[in-house]
């Protein structure tokens, strides 16, 4: 849902010129994602929440990937993100029993954080010097790896609603993407 927050975002922060079409979109893939999480009466639990969360720390951090002085290096920038994740990381100490993680664990931790810092980095070089027509796409082949990983690791399949929530989402990004190409391509024709 990430590009479809970052296209609402850009309008009301940014006041980037998105019509209704766009808007129609972003409305669209919000409803998939209340499909998907079906809030109820008794409210929404804790993992919607820091999943909520994570969207908006996403949304923030592509609109303002874009906004940084291109003479700081991506590398900088992935680092500083890590960073800010680690240390937004600290108030779960409050509320966690800390349990010292086996030799093991910390080398699995290792390899993970080396991963997840240098696809920060290239996600940043994909921002700044891609065309988010061209880069967002790639950001929903994660929607399908999920899907993969929690049947091959949990045996999880999403019910019917989850389901045309999830394509709902897929669908309104797709057509935002081929909004933009078209609105590119009409630009680069007019100059």
């Amino acid at each position: 849902v990430t590009p479809l927050v970052v296209t609402a975002g850009s309008a009301l922060l940014l006041v980037a010129a998105v019509g209704w079409p766009r808007w129609t979109a972003s409305l669209a893939g919000l409803a998939g994602v209340l499909l998907i999480i079906r809030p109820g009466a008794e409210g929404i639990n804790a993992h919607v929440w820091i999943a909520l969360a994570a969207l908006f720390f996403t949304s923030v951090r592509d609109l303002t990937t874009r906004f940084i002085d291109a003479s700081v290096p991506s590398l900088y920038v992935a680092f500083a993100s890590s960073v800010l994740i680690a240390l937004g990381g600290l108030p779960l100490l409050l509320v966690e029993t800390w349990v010292m993680p086996s030799p093991k664990a910390w080398l699995l931790l290792a390899v993970a954080s080396t991963a997840v810092f240098f696809a920060y980095y290239l996600g940043i070089v994909a921002m700044r010097v891609g065309e988010i027509s061209v880069v967002a796409p790639f950001r929903y082949s994660t929607i399908l790896l999920a899907l993969l990983l929690g049947y091959l690791l949990w045996g999880f399949v999403p019910d019917a609603i989850s389901l045309v929530g999830i394509a709902i989402v897929i669908g309104s990004g797709l057509y935002l993407l081929r909004r933009e190409r078209a609105v590119l391509a009409r630009q680069r024709s007019l100059a």
